[in-house]
């Protein structure tokens, strides 16, 4: 006889609106960082061209999923 799983669609849910959230969150992220750029570069005159940033092996990590930032500063956003 075959055996049925259920599935529960409540906990799917959950973790579809916590990463709903956490990219959201990072899209803000991504918009306060350009303005800080700009706000940098309309103060100071000079143009940000790239930005590193690098984690220190030091720091705690929460988990083993990562994310890229992707900020692009364009014309019409001046």
């Amino acid at each position: 006889m075959a055996q049925m799983e259920l599935i529960d669609t409540a906990n799917v849910a959950k973790e579809v609106e916590r990463i709903k959230i956490a990219f959201e969150q990072k899209r803000e992220l991504e918009r306060r960082i350009a303005k800080m750029i700009k706000d940098y570069e309309n103060e100071t005159g000079l143009a940000i061209d790239m930005i590193k940033y690098q984690r220190d092996i030091t720091l705690p990590i929460r988990g083993s999923r990562y994310t890229a930032l992707s900020i692009t500063i364009m014309a019409e956003e001046q």
